[in-house]
């Protein structure tokens, strides 16, 4: 039975024979994700010698409003080094349709193939490379809208990012032959870019009552200082209960796990409340977000030392696995086989 409400880590030495690593490996299945933040990619109808190769998606609250942000890092591919960079952010809906586009500026020094995250900044966001959508009530990190001019707002799931225009040091300028529209069609990749240089994922456990259907990681600012590299980072989760019984407590496993796939520690996160299974349950102002118990780099990075292993390194996955579900009747589900420090649960 779950018995509080507190995070704590549980570590389990390794001590199972080794036909239990490839069980688990079998019993750990990846679910479809019901939603996440909005990711950032090359709009293929605007190709130009500028392209993104990360995205930043978080919240933040500016003189008291709630705002969504998204910060890309951008790659100058062009033949000689820039000097400023214009940018549009389209704004796109699940069926691929421009919601509206939004327009940057980004000036300073963009070498040939060097990632640049951040540029200086005139807004209250102190990151050039960062757009900012004044929100409808009611958002939260999984679901973004966007407020169409004179018009509702549309949920989001990702933005097209194309080049506008582009200087270059020796004074000459590339600029687009046509930009994207509010309304144009744009194809979707096949499968989304990653946030960050860590994957979130959710994963299914066999016999669990309650399914894991999305894992993600949640940014939040409270002022300005924090942005972006004292962001407050949570994973959070979505889960639904497909038992009859209304389930009170659900437990789950935060697996952390480097490059190489094995687990260098695991964390547990309890969630109560009463969960029928009318619905999937969704993160709206941060009930469903555990915060991690390692250290987050500004660049997006995470570090983990496990408390009682020492085992430490470079976290590539955060895995999420249900672990235990209690029942409002008194009855409860646990996990035969959760992750534990030391396995390995396939290299990423």
């Amino acid at each position: 039975m779950i018995v509080s409400t507190a995070r704590r880590v549980l570590v389990w030495r390794p001590a199972r024979a080794a036909a239990l690593l490839a069980l688990l490996a079998v019993a750990l299945l990846p679910l479809p994700a019901s939603a996440a933040p909005p990711y950032a990619f090359d709009d293929p109808a605007h190709p130009s010698a500028v392209t993104v190769t990360g995205a930043l998606p978080f919240l933040a609250t500016i003189y008291g409003g709630e705002v969504e942000v998204m910060c890309i890092t951008i790659v100058n591919k062009g033949p000689r080094m820039a000097t400023r960079i214009g940018l549009s952010l389209a704004a796109v809906d699940a069926a691929g349709t421009v919601a509206g586009v939004d327009v940057s500026s980004l000036g300073g020094t963009f070498p040939v193939g060097v990632p640049v995250a951040s540029t200086r900044s005139t807004s209250d966001i102190p990151n050039g490379n960062c757009d900012v959508i004044h929100s409808a009530a009611g958002f939260s990190q999984a679901h973004w809208s966007y407020p169409q001019f004179h018009g509702p707002f549309v949920p989001i799931v990702a933005f097209a990012v194309s080049a506008r225009e582009i200087h270059y040091d020796d004074g000459t300028v590339w600029k687009a032959e046509n930009l994207p529209q509010t309304g144009d069609h744009i194809t979707m990749p096949a499968n989304a870019p990653q946030n960050g240089p860590v994957h979130i994922a959710a994963m299914a456990a066999p016999g669990s009552p309650v399914d894991l259907t999305d894992a993600y990681q949640r940014a939040h600012a409270s002022r300005q200082s924090q942005i972006p590299g004292a962001l407050e980072r949570q994973v959070c989760i979505a889960f639904a209960n497909h038992d009859a019984r209304i389930a009170k407590a659900v437990r789950t496993d935060f697996a952390f796990v480097n490059a190489d796939g094995k687990v260098l520690g695991v964390q547990t996160f309890d969630i109560r409340g009463k969960f029928s299974s009318d619905g999937p349950v969704e993160d709206s102002r941060g009930g469903n977000c555990a915060t991690m118990d390692g250290k987050w780099q500004p660049d997006g990075t995470f570090d983990y030392t496990d408390p009682q292993t020492g085992a430490s390194g470079r976290v590539a996955r955060i895995v999420a696995s249900p672990l235990e579900v209690d029942f409002a009747d008194g009855t409860s589900w646990q996990s035969s086989n959760p992750p534990k420090a030391g396995d390995v649960l396939g290299a990423r």
